[in-house]
Order: structure tokens, then C-alpha cells, then sequence
């Protein structure tokens, strides 16, 4: 049974001429497989109520894992939640470069040379992907999670070009 929620607004200033919100949603004592649905009800009804605000819907509620995160942030940002799941993955493998090459450490990169780099991930994810299809079920899981790392790999790369043509249109602006 739900005791009681609470539910903090902040504003975190401009983003990209919207207003963003932060918004602290606690569950309490909630079990931990309802918080997905009622995190899921609240950013619908923000989104509805607030149509042209940003927001972050955060849990206090430590049951509240990843997947059901990106579940929530997809609704509020209306993006599918693969693609959602998928540049999370990629985030997280992107930031632990961070600390060498910077938040876009590859902004002076030819892409060229990074389009190179998608054909060499691509040959990396084949065998995983083989592996997952032959694997015994014990093992899909572990062999699952090494592809989904990879397929983050493939995917940095057309991120990465897009970005550096994306500054080279507002450089030429």
C-alpha cells in the first residue's frame, strides 16, 4: 500500500531556451516493482500538465534500477525507450574516457577515420552476436550483456560523426 509520496520541483534553469525542472519523486516504503508504475503515471500527468517544460524525474527509491529509469525518462522525453536504453549504455561508456579525452574528445577527429572505427566495432559484435544465437540459455544472459556493451561501441561512432558535422554547420553559420 502507498503511504506517501512526495514530490519536489526544482528549477534548474535554461535549456536551450525551455525551462528544465528536476523533479525528486520519493516512494517511500513502496515495493520496489510498483515504483516503475507510479513514476511512470507522474511523468505522464507532468508531461500532460506542462507540455512545453523539460524535466528529470528522479527516484529516491534505491529498488528503482536502470531499466525503469530509462522507462520513465522515456516518457517524459518522448523517445523510444530502446533508443533511450541504448544511449545510456553508450553515455556510460563514453564517460569513462572522459578524464583523457575530455566530454567530446573526439571533436578533432577526421570522420572519416571514425567511420573506419564503425566497421572495426561491427566486427567485433558479429561473433557476440553468433555466440548469443548458438549459446546455451545459461550463458545468453552474460553473452547478451557483452553484445549490448559492443552494439554501444557501433553506435558512439555515427554519434560521434554527427556531432562533428553539427558543430561544422553552426561554425558556418
Amino acid at each position: 500500500m502507498l503511504n506517501e509520496v512526495k514530490i519536489q520541483m526544482h528549477k534548474v534553469g535554461p535549456v536551450a531556451d525551455d525551462q528544465a525542472i528536476v523533479i525528486d519523486v520519493d516512494m517511500g516504503d513502496l515495493s520496489a516493482h510498483l515504483c516503475p508504475q507510479y513514476m511512470s503515471r507522474i511523468a505522464k500527468a507532468f508531461r500532460e500538465a506542462f507540455p512545453d517544460v523539460k524535466a528529470v524525474l528522479k527516484g529516491k527509491n534505491t529498488a528503482m534500477h536502470i531499466r525503469s529509469r530509462v522507462a520513465i525518462a522515456s516518457d517524459l522525453l518522448n523517445i523510444r525507450e530502446p533508443v533511450l536504453r541504448l544511449a545510456t549504455v553508450m553515455e556510460q561508456k563514453l564517460r569513462v574516457h572522459d578524464d583523457d579525452r575530455g566530454e567530446r574528445g573526439w571533436a578533432n577527429d577526421e570522420p572519416m577515420a571514425l567511420f573506419h572505427r564503425i566497421k572495426d566495432e561491427m566486427e567485433e559484435l558479429l561473433p557476440l552476436l553468433v555466440e548469443c544465437k548458438d549459446c546455451v540459455p545459461a550463458d545468453f544472459e552474460r553473452l547478451a550483456d557483452r553484445a549490448i556493451l559492443e552494439c554501444a561501441d557501433v553506435a558512439a561512432f555515427p554519434m560521434m560523426i554527427a556531432d562533428i558535422l553539427e558543430e561544422a554547420k553552426r561554425a558556418g553559420e
